[in-house]
């Protein structure tokens, strides 16, 4: 029964894009009929059209970027809201924040040096979405080259034998911040924090 289903799912989901292919093509079709129609009228009046469905076209590529842009600045500020609230619940104060993307949404470290605590957030569905962690729970900090990005990362002790290292980590684009990263945990951690220059395998145990 359940494998039918599935089957009729999938049937309907190639169904429907298909129909959303087929649409557009119709719409660009149109388009270049009624392009060709205007030309042979009047060129000018065609080069006219040309001229403001592009302006038209960047119009809405710029709002777009702009409300990308807008609603990252409005997703970093909930992060950070949430850090602080969560280190204030503690009566620690943060010495440095740090925000980035992790596992599909925003994510931030908070660092309360003088409290010896790392304070993390996530804006998405990941358990924990918030955390409070002694340094002693931390087996290791680092930061490395991913792509044209750079991990921050920490891993943590098990709680028991049998328990795995889980690890919290975000995405940055900024090398001064990576930096940064490893010099707030550094005289806390020592060796335990550490840039990594690659992604190969010296990172910490």
């Amino acid at each position: 029964m359940m494998a039918v289903m599935k089957s009729r799912m999938r049937r309907l989901q190639s169904g429907s894009a298909l129909g959303e292919q087929l649409i557009f093509y119709a719409l660009v079709a149109l388009c270049i009929i009624g392009l060709a129609a205007v030309f042979s009228q009047s060129v000018f009046w065609g080069f006219v059209i040309v001229g403001l469905s592009l302006a038209g076209g960047l119009l809405v590529l710029a709002f777009g970027y702009f409300q990308m842009k807008r609603g990252a600045r409005r997703r970093a500020a909930q992060c950070r809201a949430k850090l602080e609230k969560a280190a204030a619940a503690h009566n620690v104060a943060l010495d440095g924040v740090f925000l980035g993307e992790g596992e599909g949404a925003h994510t931030g470290f908070g660092v309360a040096g003088a409290a010896r605590k790392l304070v993390y957030a996530h804006n998405g569905y990941r358990q924990p979405d918030l955390a409070v962690l002694d340094f002693d729970r931390l087996a290791g900090a680092f930061a490395r080259p991913e792509g044209d990005r750079f991990r921050l990362e920490v891993r943590l002790r098990p709680d028991g034998d049998r328990s795995p290292r889980s690890r919290l980590f975000l995405s940055i684009e900024s090398r001064e911040e990576a930096l940064r990263w490893v010099q707030a945990l550094k005289p806390h951690l020592g060796a335990r924090a550490k840039f990594v220059e690659t992604g190969g395998g010296d990172e910490p145990a």
